[in-house]
């Protein structure tokens, strides 16, 4: 006997060696304090603030550079250079760092050598091609660089948040250059890889420490990238591929949510599948990866993975309100669609004797 108060983890295993804990509960239970010691130990909101922080600073001292003379010209071989020195100073520094100061400084050299690095690749793209090249060209090196920063970034430099930023910063140009050159088929492919990896990595996975940044990116950029598809229509590509990854990855979220158990056989799991399914057919398909979030978020008990659901879900219908060329009346049409199929499988839901039931207890 010690002295020590027990933990989570020691009070789980005396509960099981005891009988009174079913062995597959006890797994899931260790996986999620597993996920709780992994997580930093600061808010995502202050995280998210430290990054818009770091990026205001990351600018500020780019600017600082070029006005001191320590950059002269706006040129790939003296970009270049320094933005590797800033990725190398900016990770050997985080590595060391234990004060608030330091961390904060890593991340804005961080986010410097990031600016410095892409600018000096969009500059070498404009001077190989003589000052005249289409929009996609610059876009697509800068996406290729970006996800070269990425992958070599992600291993080196510990930090989640740098991390993060990293790959979100890496999809976000890859999503800029599938829309500026115009890639149906990329799109696709580039919504059903998202939302793979998200699936992979929250349910099957389960989100080792490690990859706990990747899989925070991932989700940010499956909903990000329905945004921009929004205010960029006139690509025209049609959405019913779009429709078809949605509606299957929150069928997917939905039957692992309920511990695996067949859509089919379970009334609960028939009526919530049967709205996904009639809401891929009425409603954008982004409403749905923002609901997916929401349900997973819910399951796993991730409350940035519920947050960014809850912000996206209005901030998705605002947007597409706006933008999609309809008349008023037909957007009237589609969002009161929307609203009904969510209501009637509440209401059904609810009038089910389990439900009444569990509501009681």
């Amino acid at each position: 006997m010690t002295d020590r108060d027990p933990s989570y983890g020691d009070v789980l295993r005396h509960l099981a060696d005891r009988g009174l804990l079913d062995p597959a509960r006890t797994a899931d239970l260790h996986a999620l304090l597993a996920r709780r010691e992994a997580a930093p130990d600061q808010p995502w909101y202050v995280s998210a603030l430290a990054g818009a922080g770091a990026w205001v600073a990351g600018f500020c001292l780019v600017l600082f550079l070029h006005e001191v003379g320590a950059i002269a010209r706006w040129e790939a071989a003296q970009l270049l250079p320094w933005g590797i020195g800033f990725l190398i100073a900016a990770t050997a520094l985080r590595r060391r760092a234990r004060s608030v100061f330091l961390v904060q400084l890593a991340l804005a050299a961080s986010v410097v050598g990031h600016v410095l690095v892409l600018g000096g690749v969009a500059e070498l793209t404009r001077r190989s091609h003589g000052h005249v090249f289409d929009s996609a060209e610059p876009t697509g090196a800068l996406a290729a660089a970006a996800v070269l920063l990425a992958a070599a970034h992600y291993p080196l430099n510990r930090d989640p948040l740098h991390r993060f930023l990293s790959v979100l910063n890496a999809a976000v140009f890859v999503v800029v250059w599938v829309f500026d050159a115009r890639l149906h088929v990329p799109l696709y492919l580039l919504l059903l890889l998202e939302a793979a990896g998200v699936a992979f990595l929250f349910t099957w996975h389960r989100t080792s420490a490690d990859l706990r940044s990747l899989a925070y990116a991932l989700a940010t950029a499956f909903v990000l990238t329905h945004v921009v598809w929004i205010s960029r229509l006139e690509l025209g590509a049609p959405e019913w591929p779009a429709r078809i990854v949605s509606a299957l990855w929150l069928l997917w979220i939905l039957h692992w949510s309920a511990g695996g158990r067949s859509l089919l056989r379970h009334e609960p799991l028939l009526v919530a599948g049967a709205a996904a399914v009639l809401l891929a057919v009425v409603a954008p398909p982004g409403l749905l990866a923002a609901i997916g979030l929401l349900v997973l978020g819910h399951a796993l008990g991730e409350r940035v993975l519920v947050g960014l659901g809850v912000v996206f879900v209005p901030a998705y219908l605002i947007v597409y309100y706006t933008e999609l060329e309809l008349g008023l009346d037909r957007k009237a049409y589609l969002l009161m669609a929307s609203g009904l199929i969510l209501l009637a499988a509440r209401w059904v839901l609810g009038r089910r004797p389990w439900a009444r039931e569990e509501e009681a207890a």
